[in-house]
Order: structure tokens, then sequence, then C-alpha cells
């Protein structure tokens, strides 16, 4: 293979003995599963280039695109027009899969891909599984490895109204690919993963370890970099997507440059947003603003996808119950007035047979709990709280007098406290004045001295 003439600055020989050894990987794998095989392009360069050294190889060899319905539109343009890029691409074996949902369809009534897929995971499985153990360590960790629990900085997007997934990558590319994978014989994908940090930890996310035996990986043991991608661009010929290049675009009679992206992805993916400086969607409003505008207006129970994203960009944090894990119904009413909370929980058909207050098993069933419990202040800005609740189920505890809703959250019936205003008190109570706990609580001062009162009874029930 000769790439002479040479390029100003390109090692020819370093290039020449990546892209054999690339297509030596390429080779063992077609061997090896009998031709069962397919590329799965992106539309991106780093997949383009390995379809481009494939096809010199396996000039019918399967291309696969999955039209996600969240790529940019140079990206579609470009999956589109390939046959014009070289005339390597002119005749080109493609397919095209599609999901069996939309992008626009999961926002509206799976969630919302917002901070990253592990916050986005715990989050959903805190409020929506029906398993006990797994809510309990989303909120407090695993007892043995402290591992499982969720950013105690993300606790309040369990209690927000919208829903968060992690299923996006899933349902819109992986579930497609593989199901063509199947109908076609069972063919693996060779993927164009290459070993740069940031490329490598978000595409393991979507394809697997690189170990998998089922996915194939040629540049990620060749040493394939950034580099050498838009040197075979160069030297062949080839462009990638416009959205790859700067270029400039008049915004209301204005020029204005518009830079080009380092990666492609999924358009609206709101994974890694909270990281970004700059707000990784304003491109996007400049190219493409009707989208734009339809995008951000798509409500998720109530709440525009633009305004969550402005929710989780923001360092303020709503006022929360604290102790997050409730699984919310649609049915069940959820609202902040001002520094209140009221809420209707959910009902658990894994609702606890122990207190998890004192650990003991003598609990009484306990019917139509309705009550405006004192709470400790909010962590966050230190105003007062105050949580209105209405349950169907719950527990009330011989021993502690604790009533237990749902698992995690506990209540006082006979003071009308949260246990975490107790706890409050106690911690303070050689720290602070009544009076100040008065001001910083709202509670009234008979109220915080009946709460002094049980904890020294419960000191001397247990000295």
């Amino acid at each position: 293979m000769s790439l002479s003439p040479s390029l100003p600055g390109l090692d020819i020989t370093t290039l020449e003995e990546k892209i054999a050894l690339a297509e030596e990987f390429i080779v063992s794998a077609y061997e090896k599963n009998d031709g069962k095989v397919f590329i799965s392009w992106s539309g991106g360069k780093d997949s383009t280039v390995l379809m481009f050294i494939a096809l010199r190889l396996y000039p019918d060899i399967k291309i696969v695109f999955s039209n996600t319905t969240n790529e940019l539109k140079e990206v579609l343009k470009y999956v589109k027009n390939i046959h014009k890029i070289h005339p390597r691409f002119k005749n080109i074996n493609l397919h095209v899969v599609h999901p069996v949902i939309s992008f626009t369809q999961i926002l509206r009534t799976v969630g919302l891909p917002l901070v990253s897929k592990e916050v986005s995971q715990k989050v959903s499985e805190m409020r929506n599984t029906n398993g006990k153990k797994t809510r309990i360590t989303r909120v407090f960790g695993n007892p043995e490895t402290g591992n499982g629990k969720l950013s105690e900085k993300w606790n309040y997007l369990a209690e927000e109204r919208y829903q968060l997934t992690a299923k996006c990558c899933d349902l819109l590319k992986k579930n497609p690919l593989e199901k063509f994978a199947k109908e076609h014989g069972g063919l693996k994908p060779i993927i164009g993963l290459m070993n740069d940090e940031g490329s490598l930890r978000r595409q393991l996310e979507l394809f697997g370890p690189k170990e998998d035996s089922r996915k194939i990986y040629p540049f990620l043991y060749t040493g394939f970099c950034e580099e050498d991608i838009w040197s075979i661009s160069s030297y062949y010929g080839f462009r990638f997507a416009e959205c790859y290049y700067d270029s400039v675009l008049s915004v209301n009679g204005v020029p204005t440059v518009i830079k080009a992206r380092k990666r492609t992805g999924c358009e609206y993916c709101g994974f890694g947003i909270t990281l970004e400086k700059e707000d990784r969607f304003a491109r996007s409003k400049l190219t493409s603003p009707k989208r734009f505008e339809k995008m951000m207006s798509i409500e998720n129970n109530g709440v525009t996808f633009g305004e969550a994203i402005a929710i989780v960009k923001s360092d303020k944090r709503h006022p929360i119950l604290g102790i997050p894990g409730v699984r919310y119904e649609r049915a069940m009413v959820f609202e902040r007035e001002g520094f209140s909370i009221k809420m209707n929980f959910a009902t658990s058909s894994t609702m606890t047979k122990k207190c998890t207050r004192c650990e003991s098993r003598r609990l009484e069933k306990a019917f139509g709990h309705y009550g405006n419990f004192a709470d400790s202040p909010d962590p966050e800005t230190g105003k007062h709280r105050r949580v209105f609740i209405t349950s169907e189920n719950g527990y009330d505890c011989v021993d502690c007098g604790a009533t237990v809703v749902d698992d995690l959250h506990l209540f006082d019936k006979e003071l009308c406290v949260t246990m975490r205003l107790i706890k409050y008190v106690e911690k303070n109570m050689s720290k602070k004045s009544f009076h100040e706990m008065v001001a910083l609580t709202g509670a009234t001062f008979d109220t915080l001295y009946d709460i002094a009162k049980k904890i020294q009874r419960e000191e001397r029930r247990t000295a």
C-alpha cells in the first residue's frame, strides 16, 4: 500500500503501519466469523475512516447506520449523500435502522437524559423501582461497601416532577443495531472506537467492555489517534460531515462564525451538560432555531426540557425533604408552595416490616396519615420548611413512636414533626438557644420544648 506523495508533517511510514495493522485486525475478524460482521457507522469521522479502510478489503461489507432520531442535520445530510463523498463510497451496502420509539417520545414518556448516565439511572431507580433494597442503597449506599449511593449533590432530582432516564442509548441505538445483527444471522459489529480517553469512556458505555468478544475494535489496539483520522481524510481527499468544520452563518443579517464540533453524537443528549461552562445547545439554537425551540418545549410531567436543563445547571437547589427515595406515581400530587411541600406518598408493596429508625419489628399498621409537620431548616437556604403529607399506608413503631412511610420517611405524629427536626434539635441543643432554634425552624417554643423533653426521656431510657 502506497501513500505517496506525502502530506506536509505526515509520517507516512507510521500511518501505513497503523492502517496495515487495522486491516489485519479486520481480516482476522472477518475470517473468524465467516464474514458475519458489519461496520457500525455513526456518520462521524472515526467510523467513516473505519468504513473507508474496511471497504478496501471487502467492498460488499454491510454498513449499518442507526438513525436515533436525535442526529445532527449535518450528519443526516452526510449519510444521505455518502455515495458522492468519495468513489469508494459510491456503491456501499448501506442499511439504515430505526428505533421503535423516537427521542421526542422518550423525553415525553420515559424521561430526560440529564447530568450523566449513572446519575439518571440511580435517580430513576430511586423513584420507580419496587425493590426496597435498591431504593435504600441509592439513598444510603450498600451497608457493607458503601457503593451504589447517589451523590448527595443530586438527591433533589428524586423529588423533581420530571423523570430522568438512562435508557436513551439502548432504546435509540443499541437495540436497533442488535436487532439488525440478529435478523441477519448473528452479525458482529466492527466499531471505530479509539483509545482517546473521552471517546473511550463515552463509547464503552454504549458498546460494552473492549474485551467483549461480541464486538470488534480495529482502532483500539492499533494506536490510532485523532491526528491519524484527519491525515487519512486529507490524503485520500474526502470530507467528513460539515459539522466538523468551522462555518459562517447569517444570524439576523449578521455573519456569525459557527465553531466546528469535536464530536458528533446525539444532538440533544444532556449527559455531561453540568460539566460544561458553555451552553452545548447554543450551536443548535443558531443552526436549527425551529427545532431547538421545539426540543426545549417538550414536557415531561409538566416540566419542559429547557426548564429541566436550567434546573440541573443552576447552583440553587429547590427545598427538598432531604431523604429521597419515594416511588412517585403519576396520580400522586406533588407541588411546592414557597418553602412548603405538599405530597401524597405512593404506597409500596415492599413496605418494611422493621422500623428504619430503631430497627424494632413491633410495628402496627397505621391508616390514613394526614398531617402538617414541622421540619428542620432547608440546608441550602436556611429557611423554614413544613411538610404536608397524606398517605394511605404506613406503620407506627410501638417502641420509638416513629411513623414509617414508604420505608425512608419518618414522622412523629405525637409532636407533629419530622424525625429530621428531632435530630436537628438533639444536635443543636448544646450549641443554640431555644429562641435561635425557633427562628431557624419556624417551630413554636412549646414544640421545641416537647422535643427536648422527648430526647431527654430517650437518653434516660437507653442509659
